[in-house]
């Protein structure tokens, strides 16, 4: 699955190499296998503290361990949490949920205080945070192939030798022209010398070359990671395709976006995920039809 690759970037050979003598999706690093499970114990000296459950399942609901966790590798579900008392008595504290509407009422119950109002200076929830469920697959390689589909579509040029196109055939929606551009066309960052690339937003490092000047960085970072994540949970026997939007601030406040070598004031427009999500493409249709927001506002809690 040739999209589901484009997530794995860096895990995984994107491409076969007859020089290296790689073969496309070969790993490139060590992973734990599908379907495996484990279990956490934590020990409490007197009472449960009830935070640390919480922070247990918020990761089973949307995260997963390793790189490329934000991409949905490895993606794990929680199935249950069950205290075991000095006596040996055991109580089931919680159970995973069975049905997508079961998932909403479980995100619904980590929330139970008052949102956060204002844009938070780190990566946490807020009333800034958007979760969605954008569809539901039988098998997680097809969430993810279908995710990472969309991904290219949406913030890909294609290969221009052939008619840029992208993996499965469809055509570039060519959505970023000036950022191709930037790096394409002879003499334009010339003319554009306070050019800020749009797709910062997805994430920085962004490196279009392996030479630096064509490297995008925060200028006194090395990387800001992207404030989408995507998550594989399995319900039942089908897989759901989640993303969440954790707004925050993007970089320290002063702090410019590096393209090549020249510094500008960052602007980065979180639109862009907005858009990504909830909009359609260039034929009109949305991106995720069967997309549903789990509700999760304070009227619910």
């Amino acid at each position: 699955m040739t999209a589901a690759r484009y997530l794995a970037y860096g895990l995984m050979a994107a491409f076969s190499s007859e020089k290296t003598k790689v073969q496309a999706a070969q790993l490139e690093r060590g992973c734990i296998d599908e379907n495996q499970t484990f279990t956490v114990r934590l020990c409490f000296c007197n009472h449960i503290d009830h935070s640390i459950l919480n922070a247990l399942k918020a990761v089973g609901l949307f995260g997963g361990p390793g790189s490329r966790s934000r991409n949905g590798m490895g993606s794990i579900a929680l199935d249950a949490l069950t205290c075991v008392r000095s006596d040996d008595q055991r109580e089931e504290l919680w159970q995973a949920p069975s049905t997508p509407k079961e998932y909403d009422e479980a995100v619904r119950s980590l929330f139970p205080e008052k949102r956060v109002a204002t844009e938070p200076p780190f990566t946490a929830f807020s009333a800034y945070s958007k979760i969605d469920r954008l569809f539901e697959r039988n098998s997680p390689f097809v969430v993810l192939n279908s995710f990472g589909h969309a991904m290219l579509d949406y913030r890909s040029w294609g290969q221009s030798g052939k008619g840029n196109e992208l993996p499965g055939g469809k055509v570039s929606e060519k959505r970023f022209k000036d950022d191709h551009d930037w790096f394409r066309v002879a003499g334009w960052r010339k003319d554009h010398p306070n050019f800020h690339p749009q797709r910062v937003i997805f994430g920085l490092p962004h490196n279009y070359h392996k030479d630096n000047k064509h490297h995008v960085t925060p200028s006194k970072h090395e990387r800001r990671a992207s404030p989408l994540f995507f998550h594989v949970h399995k319900i039942g026997n089908s897989y759901l395709g989640l993303a969440l939007r954790i707004r925050s601030a993007f970089l320290p406040q002063g702090e410019h976006i590096n393209t090549g070598g020249r510094n500008v004031p960052a602007k980065v427009e979180w639109s862009i995920l907005d858009d990504f999500i909830e909009g359609t493409d260039k034929q009109g249709k949305l991106r995720f039809p069967s997309r549903r927001q789990v509700d999760w506002s304070e009227e619910h809690s």
